[in-house]
């Protein structure tokens, strides 16, 4: 599948030793089910498929229970998965259509298989 602005794909890694600030906490309150680290990645890859970055409102963004899908403002749909990596780092990564995108992740061993989230 190609990346394009009809299926836009968004990424974001963060080392699983980062510790989120409490003004960024309290910004996640609507994401409260999840932990800190796991909301602000989901938060940062979904903002950045939907092409606001971090205008894209926090409080706006909702989880759709029993999901991996969130929903933005304006009704939009974006399914998100996370994968802890070898780097000691956790991936997420975003998507608004029902196919995922394949996947290649480089590792310090080599690239992994080709895989859907």
């Amino acid at each position: 599948m190609a990346f394009s602005a009809e299926h836009p794909v968004g990424i974001d890694v963060e080392p699983c030793s980062r510790s989120v600030s409490s003004a960024v906490i309290e910004l996640l309150v609507p994401l409260a089910e999840h932990d800190p680290l796991t909301a602000w990645t989901a938060y940062e890859a979904i903002a950045k498929a939907d092409g606001r970055g971090i205008g894209l409102p926090i409080g706006h963004l909702t989880h759709i229970p029993g999901s991996a899908r969130w929903r933005v403002p304006g009704g939009e749909e974006y399914a998100v998965v996370h994968r802890e990596l070898m780097t000691g780092s956790l991936l997420a990564v975003a998507w608004n259509n029902e196919t995922p995108p394949l996947l290649a992740i480089a590792t310090a061993d080599g690239v992994s298989q080709p895989s859907s989230p």
